[in-house]
Formats: C-alpha cells, sequence, structure tokens
C-alpha cells in the first residue's frame, strides 16, 4: 500500500505545473544547467514568434540565453533596431560563463548612449588583457613581473583610469534579471537552465587598477551588488 501512495503522488506531480517545474529543476542541475537540445528548440521557437510580434524585449531574452555567440550577435542587433532602449544588451553578457567581451563598434555605441558609466571602459580593458593573460596562464604560473609588465601597457591603463573615474558602474545586471523574470513569468514552458546558469556572483571583474589581472586572471571575482532571488517569480 505504501508503494502504491509514493507511485501514486509521483504520478500526481508530472501533472502539476509545479511538480514538472520542480522535476526538470532537478534535472537541469545534475546537468550543470547546460543548454539541451530542448532549451535551443525552445528558444528558437520564442525568437521566431518574438520576430513576428517585433518583440524586442524577447530578442533580447534570447540573445542573452543562447549559447551560439553568432545567433546571439545577430538577435542582439535586432532587439536594438527595434527598441534603441535595448542598447544595453550590447554589454550585458557579462554575466555569462565563457564570457567574450564585445566588439569595438558595440563598445562605441554603448558609451554613446552610456557616457557616465565605467562598464564600456572595463569591457574594452578587459578585451585587451584576456588574451594577453590567457597566454601567460599557457605557460604555467606567471610571476608577478609578467603582470606587471602587461599592466604597464599604455591602453589598458588609460582604459582603466578612466573607468575609475567614471561617476557610476552599472553592469545593466538588473536589467537583464528584470528582463528574465518577466519573460519567465510569461513564458511557463520555458525551464529553469536559462535563469540559474545566469545567477550567483557576477562574471564580470572590478579589480585595482594595477591589479586587474594579477587578481584572477583578475579571478572575475564580481560586483557587488543589491542581491536577488534568482529563483523568484510572481504568484
Amino acid at each position: 500500500m505504501f508503494t502504491v501512495a509514493i507511485l501514486a503522488t509521483a504520478a500526481l506531480l508530472l501533472f502539476l505545473p509545479l511538480g514538472r517545474e520542480a522535476i526538470r529543476t532537478v534535472r537541469a542541475s545534475w546537468q550543470g544547467f547546460q543548454e539541451s537540445a530542448s532549451d535551443q528548440r525552445t528558444l528558437e521557437e520564442l525568437a521566431a514568434r518574438a520576430e513576428k510580434e517585433e518583440d524586442a524585449g524577447t530578442l533580447a531574452f534570447v540573445a542573452l540565453s543562447t549559447t551560439d555567440p553568432k545567433r546571439a550577435a545577430a538577435l542582439t542587433e535586432r532587439a536594438v533596431s527595434l527598441d534603441p532602449e535595448r542598447i544595453w544588451v550590447y554589454g550585458a553578457r557579462n554575466h555569462r560563463p565563457n564570457f567574450d567581451p564585445p566588439g569595438e563598434e558595440w563598445l562605441a555605441r554603448l558609451k554613446g548612449a552610456d557616457p557616465g558609466n565605467a562598464v564600456p571602459d572595463l569591457l574594452k580593458a578587459s578585451a585587451l588583457a584576456d588574451p594577453r593573460a590567457d597566454m601567460l596562464y599557457a605557460h604555467g604560473m606567471p610571476k608577478d613581473a609578467d603582470f606587471e609588465v602587461l599592466e604597464a601597457a599604455s591602453q589598458w591603463k588609460l582604459l582603466m583610469e578612466r573607468a575609475y573615474g567614471a561617476p557610476r558602474y552599472d553592469s545593466y545586471f538588473q536589467k537583464h534579471y528584470q528582463l528574465t523574470r518577466a519573460v519567465w513569468n510569461r513564458e511557463r514552458i520555458l525551464p529553469p537552465t536559462f535563469i540559474f546558469r545566469d545567477c550567483g556572483p557576477m562574471r564580470f571583474q572590478i579589480c585595482g587598477t594595477s591589479g586587474v589581472l594579477r587578481n584572477s586572471k583578475c579571478t572575475r571575482r564580481g560586483e557587488r551588488e543589491p542581491q536577488v532571488t534568482c529563483s523568484e517569480r510572481k504568484a
């Protein structure tokens, strides 16, 4: 009788939306919240519908959620062309693992639209420093003298000084979070993969002007912004 009750309860969970969502969350956590083929199909369906409806917000969400860099770039450009207020998406993928800084054209547009923000200069400095730091780490543990040579690069120093002299720092994490929550609340079919893989400490580094490379290859230790609950969803 006990076994029958357990099986009946498990079957009931499968018919309840919250139960199915809980099961998907556990399964996704076992897979490290990696994007599956099903996730990719879901994103493409969302993108197709958003394109048809000229929905810049959903296009931006898909751009920030997909792991395909070329697809993300195309969707970002489309979202910004539909709604110039979405230009912050140019700099928002810094919250993602395996992040590559945006290109110079995007950074120039972002800086023009958000001139008082330190982030465009920090992203540009990161684009300069990261490949060089990667080369150092490819040959073993670098010494302080190796970092000092890189940190002496005039363009990198100029960018860092300008960033630290900026009046504010906005990584667009709050905008990214609010967009994700809005779409997830609306699209109940979305798997938890798109929420939890962007949570946790920020992937974007803020280190001292003379220590960006040394502190974690800047250790990407993350900014201290107001904490949010990534699993938060409206009732």
